[in-house]
């Protein structure tokens, strides 16, 4: 049988743990944001003349 010590340490464990959630998930969704914004950048910059000539000045 668990001792009244032993369940509040247990307790205490899942409430540290469950805390790092939330920073997880923002951390994740910024990092697969920021990739997205890049490859959308990266693509109208070799695909979009027009974008091309907007950033560089130069024809494609």
């Amino acid at each position: 049988m668990a001792s009244s010590e032993q369940t509040t340490r247990i307790q205490k464990d899942k409430s540290i743990t469950t805390t790092g959630d939330f920073p997880l998930f923002v951390t994740g969704t910024v990092f697969v944001s920021l990739n997205l914004i890049l490859m959308l950048f990266v693509g109208f910059y070799w695909i979009s003349p027009s974008f091309h000539q907007f950033l560089t000045g130069n024809p494609l």
